[in-house]
């Protein structure tokens, strides 16, 4: 629950008036005027306060605290928050309920409270000291507690005369500001049952305790002894801080002039507060600065040696001499930011050869000024070019353009001599050299010094003291020492003079196929040699022809008739064999067959087959042959790397197919035998597997037939496609009729269907799919076959029973014309006629027909319907044997 708090201060009268909010309204923590403690009923660190104090107090939570073993809390005068101790750290409650730490591990104290400078004072087991919040430093104390007949429960700071209050065994003592004086204060607790967790000291000497077992807050009148039951807290009490001991009738005002400058600078501060204050007090927050960081004067002074953030208080109070806050007291505080010196860097020590320069390596954001200037580029710029005679220091002034604050840095450049110069010679009388030839040079011994001989490309060593040159052309050689101290140089020199020599060419290195022959040319003004000799048309020619077998490497030397200097150089010339070439030997193959040509040689070969007719590739080493004709083929291979090449050739003979021709018909009906024959060949082989000239099959499918015919030396091979046309039987199922009954017969099968009598199987009596026979008295056996132009199947025969059936006449019928029995019939497939007659009970004749599938339909001759009931019939009946029986009946007619 947050509190919102308004309080207003009337003449010492004050009012709190405390409503519920979602955050606190006010810019700072509101301890003024209440009773802060503790509580722990939500098992946490709850920080609550009593307000009202000493009328109709209410208490109220604020905050919900980590809960770290909460050892102690005190509320601060000066920004008005709420301290507590937990874990010997201390930490600072915002009024929007924040934590922060502010000191840590200063000691743990276990009770602790707050003086009107702002000092955070505990006890740390041996007396009263103070902790300076603002640098978390002992500034105080310890003020011993002598003689207080036990260990002491918690204390407070009474405002009212500058003096430390304190619970001990449930009386109440006080001791002075100096620690030199302790008193027992009558009245006390002493006779309250109980152990009290916590005090505190309000206004006008009231001393607060609250008792731990029933959290029952007691105040004592320090002045009369009086003690009251204030009222009981609902929160429990861990702890709790006193009421706040302000007033508005003195307001703190200061000012700083400048609060703001550079290392070294003075700030005049004023005391400008309103109201009755006459008392000040000034802490400037400058620590390091001793006794000089507070003064009591109105108008003092301070400098500042540090760069930083100073916070600067002034507390200001009414008082008679001695007394701490008999009417009024307030606080305020300004800030004074004493900017960082700027840090030029003026670069590294350096040394320098005497003549020389070197630069100067300042680095840095704003102006700068190097001093002495005379032996400077430039004294403003950042890396000036120094050439001092004599060793120099060199000041860089910085001035920061933005703050004008100013600083210096120095670098030195040591000026260095030069090391003694050697004397270089060359060794031997000869100082003109031939190109190729070399010389000895040397130089005077040089101790601790380092040599450096240029250029090194012609000599042996370039940091020997005697190397050997060898130079191409007339060549100054230098000798550099190097002091290996002051790294300074001295240079000497000595020249190489080269004569010049024959200037020649020679042709390229070259190759020959073994057997060829060339011609090698070399130029050059002078006497000349080839050698060695061998090969050649002549050793002292410019361009002899060269014959070598093997591989040879000629010298071509020419000499200066003048100079006697030599100029050589040599060409190879490379002697290549022919590749080796192998074709196997063929004899002839049969027309439109093919065969692989065999050629064999090395790698690095070309191949190429003349003619390319029939050939599948002419430049591969195997290519497949199919000539047409009888071909004579020529082979040349070439080595790809040396050109060399050498030929061979094979001759390919081609013979002729045999005609194979086969003699047969094209089409068989199934089932029947065919005769094929072979002609054109020597031996045959049909399919495969059957070796004759002639085959008799019955194919049962459509038949390709092949033979493969040879006349000794190559083969043939004909075929031929024989058609089994269809020839299946017809195919129909035995039946059942009544005696003397007509029968339509479907049979089904492919082509024409002939139906043949039993008693005669040659000539047919119908031709058709759908045969209708005569009236049949006995079983009888039909034949049918399929027939067609090409094919006749077998005769297929079936078989039609017979047998009698009986006359069936109905009892009633129901011509209602729902279509069901609405017609009185006589049921008899086997009559030959019938004739029935229809009576009604009284025996009047109704109705009569005389066909089989005749019947009555519940009407009279005319046309009028009869009425339901029992009618009487008489059916006259003669069967296929012509035996004539009658039989009479009654039917009964139902309409409803």
């Amino acid at each position: 629950m947050n509190i919102k708090t308004t309080l207003t201060i009337i003449c010492g009268l004050i009012i709190l008036i405390v409503t519920n909010t979602s955050s606190f309204a006010q810019s700072t923590f509101p301890c003024d005027g209440k009773f802060w403690f503790f509580g722990d009923s939500l098992n946490s660190a709850t920080l609550a306060y009593v307000d009202g104090l000493p009328n109709n107090p209410v208490s109220h939570q604020v905050c919900i605290l980590p809960t770290q073993g909460n050892n102690a809390m005190a509320c601060n005068p000066i920004d008005h928050y709420i301290y507590y101790e937990s874990g010997n750290n201390l930490y600072k409650v915002d009024y929007q309920c924040n934590t922060t730490l502010v000191c840590s591990n200063f000691g743990g104290p276990d009770q602790a409270c707050f003086d009107y400078l702002g000092r955070y004072w505990f006890n740390g087991g041996i007396g009263f000291e103070a902790l300076d919040i603002n640098t978390c430093t002992i500034v105080a104390g310890p003020y011993p507690i002598p003689g207080n007949g036990g260990s002491v429960i918690d204390f407070a700071f009474n405002p009212n005369n500058c003096s430390f209050v304190f619970l001990s065994a449930d009386s109440i003592y006080q001791v002075d500001t100096l620690g030199n004086k302790i008193s027992a204060i009558a009245g006390g607790f002493g006779n309250i049952s109980g152990t009290f967790g916590g005090v505190a000291m309000g206004y006008n000497n009231i001393f607060y305790g609250m008792l731990n077992s029933s959290a029952i807050l007691y105040s004592t009148n320090l002045l009369t002894g009086a003690v009251d039951s204030i009222c009981q807290v609902p929160f429990g009490n861990t702890g709790f801080d006193a009421a706040s001991f302000l007033c508005n009738q003195v307001t703190a005002y200061a000012s700083a002039a400048p609060d703001s400058g550079c290392p070294g600078v003075t700030v005049h501060f004023a005391d400008t507060s309103t109201g009755t204050g006459n008392i000040r007090l000034w802490y400037f927050g400058d620590p390091s600065s001793g006794p000089n960081d507070t003064s009591t004067l109105q108008f003092p002074t301070h400098t500042y040696d540090t760069s930083g953030l100073y916070t600067v208080s002034l507390v200001v109070r009414t008082g008679i001499a001695g007394m701490c806050i008999p009417q009024g007291y307030d606080s305020t505080s300004i800030t004074v930011f004493i900017y960082n010196l700027p840090i030029p860097n003026a670069g590294p020590n350096q040394a320098v050869c005497l003549g020389d320069s070197i630069q100067l390596l300042g680095s840095g954001s704003g102006h700068f000024l190097w001093s002495p200037d005379s032996t400077l580029t430039c004294d403003t710029c950042h890396q000036p070019w120094a050439h001092p005679l004599v060793n120099a220091t060199y000041v860089l002034t910085f001035s920061d353009s933005a703050t004008g604050c100013v600083n210096r840095d120095t670098t030195l450049v040591t000026v260095n001599q030069h090391p003694t110069v050697p004397i270089v010679t060359v060794i031997g009388s000869i100082y003109i050299i031939c190109p190729g030839d070399s010389v000895h040079l040397t130089a005077t011994p040089i101790t601790n010094d380092s040599l450096l001989w240029s250029p090194s490309i012609s000599l042996s060593c370039d940091s020997c003291t005697s190397p050997f040159a060898f130079p191409t052309t007339s060549t100054t050689y230098y000798l550099q020492v190097t002091d290996s101290t002051t790294g300074c140089k001295s240079i000497d020199s000595a020249i190489v003079s080269v004569k010049p020599a024959p200037v020649i060419s020679i042709g390229p290195n070259t190759a020959i196929c073994i057997g060829d022959s060339i011609t090698i040319n070399g130029f050059g003004q002078g006497a000349l040699i080839w050698s060695p000799s061998i090969g050649l048309s002549c050793d002292t020619c410019h361009s002899p022809v060269a014959s070598p077998t093997i591989t040879t490497v000629y010298h071509f030397t020419v000499t200066d008739t003048t100079s006697h200097c030599s100029t050589s150089d040599t060409l190879q010339l490379i002697v290549n064999p022919l590749p080796l070439i192998s074709l196997n030997n063929l004899d002839s193959i049969c027309f439109g067959d093919s065969i692989a040509l065999n050629g064999t040689g090395g790698a690095n070969l070309g191949w190429t087959w003349t003619p390319s007719t029939g050939l599948n590739c002419p430049t591969c080493p195997n290519p497949q042959a199919s000539p047409t004709v009888t071909t004579n083929y020529h082979l040349l291979i070439t080595d790809t790397l040396t050109g060399c090449f050498i030929t061979d050739s094979v001759n390919l003979k081609v013979n002729l197919l045999p005609i194979i021709k086969i003699h047969a018909d094209s089409t068989v009906c199934a089932g029947d035998s065919l005769t094929i024959l072979a002609t054109g060949g020597i031996s045959y082989t049909w399919n495969g597997n059957v070796i004759a000239d002639t085959l008799i099959n019955s194919p049962v499918n459509d038949t390709i037939y092949t033979v493969i015919g040879t006349n000794g030396t190559c083969k043939n091979y004909d075929t031929a496609k024989v058609r089994v046309l269809p020839n299946p039987s017809p195919t129909i199922t035995d039946t059942t009729i009544c005696m003397g009954e007509i029968i339509t017969l479907t049979a089904s099968g492919r082509a024409d269907i002939v139906w043949y009598n039993f008693n005669n199987t040659t000539t047919p009596v119908y031709t058709g799919f759908s045969f209708t026979t005569p009236h049949i008295t006995t079983t009888t056996i039909y034949y049918i076959a399929s027939d067609s132009a090409m094919c006749h199947s077998r005769l297929t025969p079936f078989t039609i029973n017979v047998e009698y059936c009986p006359v069936f006449i109905p009892n009633v019928f129901t011509p209602n014309g729902d279509g069901k029995n609405d017609l009185f019939t006589v049921e008899a497939k086997g009559l030959a006629s019938l004739h029935v007659r229809v009576y009604n009970r009284w025996g009047m004749f109704i109705y009569e027909w005389f066909t089989n599938d005749g019947g009555w339909n519940g009407e009279t001759n005319s046309g009028a319907k009869c009425p339901d009931g029992v009618y009487f019939y008489i059916a006259d009946m003669v069967d296929f044997y012509g035996v004539a029986t009658t039989q009479a009946g009654d039917i009964e007619l139902i309409t409803k």
